[in-house]
């Protein structure tokens, strides 16, 4: 079986990717050291401490087994794995399998993330879940990123020069609020879904990473 492997730098992130409907999906995202789905296993995937699976189809979860082994030989830290709750318990007798079968031992750490929970992830990053429509038990993932910017009502003002940026500085000095947090969605990936199983905030997403299985039919 050829294997294509595709890398694309957009939106400031670069992203590697190979995805076959029906038979592997494992898309690497290096900047956050994450890897969305496991259905085969790419040659930097070992690097990658963290993985988010979307659902349990053998097409996104084959090379499970086979990275967290990678990674135990290789002496990396411990790998974490991110899946539905519905289907943790079944990622670990997956992965009990395997250890009775190879004799060895497959050291991971294994959390379910419910429906709109989150992850924090490196730097100012993190990670949420929401529900997709699929056979079985499912989910996609949006990486958002928090900046912290000028209160917009200053920031109005500084465009319009009805201040200075002395003015802010007194402020801050002060000791009065010149910033406030937001949260931008960065990467959205849908795994397996219907299209009206996209989440309103994965389509807001600088990049929206998806599956479509039938384009070319």
């Amino acid at each position: 079986m050829d294997v294509e492997t595709h890398v694309t730098e957009i939106g400031g992130y670069s992203i590697e990717l190979c995805s076959v409907g029906g038979e592997h999906t494992s898309i690497l995202i290096p900047l956050l050291n994450i890897v969305f789905d496991m259905g085969i296993i790419l040659h930097d995937t070992h690097k990658f401490k963290t993985v988010f699976i979307t659902h349990g189809h053998l097409d996104h979860i084959g090379s499970l087994g086979l990275y967290v082994g990678l990674r135990n030989s290789k002496n990396h830290e411990t790998s974490t794995i991110w899946a539905p709750t519905a289907i943790t318990d079944k990622i670990k007798a997956l992965l009990n399998s395997f250890e009775l079968i190879d004799e060895s031992i497959l050291s991971c750490i294994i959390h379910g993330l419910d429906d709109y929970g989150h992850v924090k992830l490196c730097n100012n990053y993190v990670c949420t879940s929401f529900k997709t429509n699929h056979k079985v038990t499912s989910q996609g993932y949006i990486i958002w990123q928090n900046k912290t910017m000028l209160i917009k009502e200053l920031k109005d003002q500084l465009d319009a020069k009805l201040i200075t940026n002395a003015d802010i500085k007194n402020l801050k000095m002060a000791g009065k609020a010149i910033t406030e947090s937001k949260s931008f969605p960065e990467i959205a990936f849908t795994g397996d879904t219907t299209i009206d199983g996209i989440y309103a905030d994965a389509k807001r997403a600088k990049i929206l990473i998806m599956e479509v299985t039938y384009v070319d039919d």
